[in-house]
This record gives C-alpha cells, sequence and structure tokens, in this order.
C-alpha cells in the first residue's frame, strides 16, 4: 500500500510540474479570480445528474444478476468515486463493490466484475467518441497515441472477460492448476461470483441500453467541460468540449495521487494547447474543473458512507488485505 501511494504521489507530481510548465501562477490566479462563477452552478447539477445515469448504468450491467433499486447503486457510486477522491490505488472500486454488497445482498466479487464491464464499456466508448473527433478535427500524434495505447490495453482485457464467461470450466481449470490447494475452494466461489457479473455481456438489451446511458453521461460531462471553458472566458469551436473532455477521461485513468491530482491538470492544459489557449489559462480551467467533479462526489459520497454507519479509517489497508476480502465476501451473501 505504501509504495503504490508513494508511486502515485510522485506521478502526480510529475504531471503537475508539466502542467505548471511555461503557465505563470500570478495569469492562473487572476483568471481564477475573473471567473464567472456562476456556471459552476449548472455543472454541478449536471455532475450529479451524470453520476445518477451511471447509477442506472449499473442497474442494467446487473439485471442479470439481481434486480437492484435505484438508492443503493447511486449511494454505491456516490461512496465509490469519493474513496477514489480520498484513498490511494483506486480503493474507491472496493468501497463501491462492499456498499452495493451490504445493502443489496450481492457479493462483493460479483459487483466488481460489473465494475470491470463498466469500466470496459466506458474505454470502447472513448475510443469509439475520439475516432469520431478525430474525423473532424486533426488532433497531435500524442492525443492519437493516448488512444492508441487505451485501446492495446483494454482488447485483452475485454478478450479475456468474454472468453471466461464464455468457457468458465476451461478458464477455471487452468486457474486452479496455479493455485495452491488450499486456496483452491475459495478461488473457485469468487471465480464464479465475478462470472456472475459479466452477464451483461451475454445480455444484448443491457448492453443497448448501458450504452444508451453511456451517450448521456459522458454527454453530460462535455457540457460541463463547456460550462467550465465559458466560465474562464474560452469561446471555442462547438467540438472542444467533447475533445477536452475525452483527453482528460483518459489522463486520469494513469496512475496518481488519490483525486487524479497531476493526470487531470496536464491532460487538460494538453487538449487545449490544441485550440491555441495560453497555458495559464487553460490550467485555470483544469482547477475549476476539478472542483466540479471533486466537490459534489466528495460531498455526497461522505454522506451516504456515514449513513452506512462505517468508519473510513479501516479501509486505508483494504487492498489485497485477506480480511477484508472475507468481511466483504460475508457482507454480500
Amino acid at each position: 500500500m505504501k509504495w503504490k501511494l508513494a508511486l502515485g504521489l510522485a506521478l502526480s507530481a510529475f504531471f503537475l510540474a508539466l502542467a505548471f510548465k511555461s503557465a505563470r501562477l500570478g495569469d492562473v490566479v487572476q483568471a481564477l479570480a475573473h471567473a464567472e462563477y456562476w456556471l459552476m452552478i449548472p455543472a454541478l447539477a449536471l455532475t450529479v445528474f451524470a453520476f445518477a445515469v451511471r447509477a442506472v448504468r449499473w442497474r442494467f450491467l446487473l439485471a442479470g444478476v439481481r434486480a437492484i433499486p435505484f438508492p443503493p447503486l447511486f449511494a454505491g457510486i456516490m461512496i465509490g468515486f469519493m474513496g477514489n477522491n480520498l484513498l490511494p490505488a483506486r480503493l474507491g472500486e472496493l468501497l463501491r463493490a462492499d456498499s452495493l454488497g451490504r445493502s443489496s445482498g450481492i457479493r462483493r466479487s460479483t459487483a466488481l466484475a460489473s465494475v470491470v464491464v463498466e469500466r470496459i464499456l466506458d474505454i470502447f466508448f472513448l475510443l469509439l467518441l475520439l475516432g469520431t473527433i478525430l474525423l473532424l478535427r486533426p488532433l497531435s500524434a500524442q492525443i492519437r497515441s493516448w488512444g492508441g495505447r487505451l485501446l492495446a490495453l483494454a482488447l485483452p482485457v475485454f478478450l479475456a472477460l468474454i472468453l471466461y464467461r464464455a468457457y468458465p470450466r476451461q478458464v477455471l481449470t487452468v486457474v486452479n492448476r496455479g493455485t495452491p490447494p488450499r486456496f483452491r475452494p475459495r478461488v473457485a466461489s469468487m471465480a464464479e461470483s465475478f462470472r456472475d457479473g459479466l452477464s451483461a455481456f451475454t445480455r444484448a438489451g443491457s448492453l443497448f441500453w448501458a450504452f444508451v446511458c453511456s451517450v448521456i453521461m459522458w454527454g453530460c460531462f462535455a457540457l460541463v467541460v463547456t460550462l467550465c471553458l465559458h466560465a474562464v472566458h474560452l469561446r471555442l469551436p462547438p467540438e472542444a468540449g467533447p475533445v477536452v473532455m475525452e483527453v482528460m477521461a483518459i489522463g486520469t485513468m494513469l496512475p496518481s495521487a488519490p483525486g487524479y491530482i497531476g493526470t487531470l491538470q496536464y491532460s487538460g492544459k494538453l487538449a487545449l494547447l490544441q485550440y491555441g489557449v495560453d497555458p495559464s489559462v487553460a490550467l485555470s480551467f483544469t482547477f475549476l474543473y476539478h472542483a466540479s467533479q471533486w466537490l459534489p462526489v466528495t460531498i455526497i459520497g461522505l454522506v451516504c458512507f456515514f449513513r452506512q454507519n462505517r468508519r473510513l479509517g479501516r479501509w486505508t489497508s483494504l487492498p489485497g488485505a485477506r480480511s477484508g476480502e472475507e468481511e466483504a465476501d460475508r457482507a454480500g451473501e
């Protein structure tokens, strides 16, 4: 855990240094001082709505496991992203799975599998959007290469998940051979629950509506980007919002400190440089957009978290800890 946190902090510091390169701190402060902050009101509302749509999408992805009402799904989403904002190593994903297991009775490994499907869906939607953008506007070779790397990372995972869903016995046989005998029963149980969470791959209707939700959700985020651009008095072409959102979404997939600090600033600035925006103004935009995402998610997530009568501190030792895995699985059984 400590080395992961140290690595994330180091990478955040590195990307922050790149983000501040050629930017003037005084100009950043001035741009923020003269921003139109009233535009943040609809930006915050759209952000919360987008996360509500994400919860609806999660419901479609879990439809093959159990029909789950909206409230626990929304609470799990907000708790998970709050965790990613405050805790290292993307621990929010474990918080999200545990929250849903406690509130709806599904196993944690099943919920985690649905989160993996959700991430794969996001990646392929972003790749589709990037391809569409490239047809409309030529982007730098660096940004195009990000899309290629994203595809190279996602495609093997996507194919492996489909293979496991289609041929579970064969895959489990291979896994068992590489697992010590005393751990095999538990690994087999977790793998079976994980496979249940992949049921969306075999349900065309669920995938279709999940894709529709993705269009709405990412459209909301693009509008939030556009509002934040207007807040710092940037009037750019209509496609700028989706372009900047796309690049920042890919950038924040990189390892970083909690809350995507550094990676969001650098990727947002990199995208805006394509439009000839002054680096200082570009950096001021990233701070506004970051606030529009961090504040409502963290506040609502903490409210949902403490309403479930849990303590945040005990989760800081979670990743890979067998006791945490067992506790969460018991909660979902």
